[in-house]
């Protein structure tokens, strides 16, 4: 902009003036997410708004604020600037960032709600988060939650351990939810098993990640297909739990093409092969990552399930350990069919393979390597 007359720069910046103090009187919600700020932006937005009198909500989220950036929102928290909410979901904070926010979090007289996730902590990060939160009541949430929510969808969120962590307390305590999705997000460890322990534990959850909790709680389903959902292992441990325990009913679990791991199969073998109730007959297990890694929880189910009839082992880049391992569970087994093909067995482990089942002509085994 150029300015002919010197006397239009005065009244342009009385304009400009103006129209900020009448903005900074009223406003009371400040939404800047995904506008792709850095921490010398956030650094800027915080100096400011002390000066909006009004202000409660500021949604960061989607930003890259980083640690230096969690250092100047701790330091306006820490003046008591009269806001209650705050959402700084993924902007990559980090444990450094955690660590300089948690003062502000402390003091802040006036915020009830902060949303932290998708910001890569650590389980460090989440356990000092969460000892805040405990000693002092007025902080409802970690995760901007309002506790009225009926369906929550964190898909492809980013999420890690350290966020189950804050997430699992506070998804136990919203009375209407009935749906709840963390697919495809990176969940394991112990964080899963108390997420997953708290959908177990929530009888009023109707669905999880596409699970149809209240139909497996009922024994309703005889096949469920849940392939390309993106299931992790919360997910793998909430599905072991109930087909292990109550349901019964169902012959086929389609589960190809979700990133369960190791973790997961193993929890979900290991329920199976302590299962009283489980009538599971047939198992794809073509190309699925984790397979390899359990080949010994595996076998122990299949060598004494009575219902498992068919198993795909295909393309599970197996060998010779693997196959010396699985040779005896398939002769105790009551398959029917179990195909080996595509993986790295060499004619020594396909001859330990044979001699462990009856010929294809006995009528028993149809054993394809």
């Amino acid at each position: 902009m150029t300015f002919t007359n010197q006397a239009d720069v005065a009244a342009v910046s009385d304009l400009y003036s103006t129209f900020f103090s009448t903005v900074m009187a009223c406003l009371e919600h400040l939404d800047v997410h995904n506008l792709s700020w850095g921490a010398d932006e956030v650094e800027t937005l915080c100096g400011v708004v002390p000066r909006f009198s009004k202000l409660t909500l500021i949604d960061l989220s989607g930003n890259h604020a980083n640690a230096p950036g969690a250092s100047s929102i701790a330091q306006m928290l820490r003046a008591n600037v009269g806001l209650t909410a705050i959402d700084l979901s993924k902007n990559s904070i980090g444990s450094e960032g955690a660590a300089a926010l948690a003062p502000g979090i402390a003091t802040s007289t006036s915020v009830t709600s902060v949303n932290l996730l998708s910001n890569m902590l650590e389980d460090e990060s989440a356990t000092m988060l969460l000892k805040i939160k405990a000693e002092k009541p007025m902080l409802r949430t970690l995760c901007g939650l309002t506790f009225e929510e009926n369906e929550i969808d964190l898909r492809y969120k980013g999420l890690v351990p350290a966020d189950a962590m804050i997430l699992a307390p506070e998804i136990a305590s919203i009375a209407p939810l009935t749906s709840l999705s963390v697919a495809s997000n990176h969940i394991t460890g112990k964080a899963a098993q108390e997420l997953a322990a708290t959908v177990l534990a929530k009888t009023t959850l109707e669905h999880f990640s596409g699970i149809p909790l209240t139909e497996l709680r009922a024994d309703r389903l005889t096949k469920l297909d849940l392939s390309r959902k993106g299931l992790g292992v919360p997910e793998a441990i909430v599905l072991a739990r109930l087909m292990g325990s109550v349901s019964g009913s169902l012959t086929v679990c389609n589960l190809q093409f979700n990133p369960l791991g190791a973790e997961g199969w193993k929890a979900i073998f290991t329920a199976l092969r302590d299962s009283k109730v489980s009538k599971i007959s047939t198992w794809d297990l073509d190309g699925e990552r984790g397979i390899k890694e359990n080949i010994k929880s595996l076998s122990a189910y299949i060598s004494v399930s009575t219902s498992l009839t068919t198993l795909d082992l295909r393309a599970n880049a197996l060998d010779a350990p693997q196959a010396a391992i699985l040779a005896p569970a398939l002769a105790k087994s009551s398959l029917t069919m179990a195909d080996i093909r595509g993986n790295q067995l060499d004619e020594g482990s396909k001859a330990q393979l044979r001699a462990s089942v009856p010929s294809r002509g006995t009528g028993r085994y149809e054993l394809l390597l």
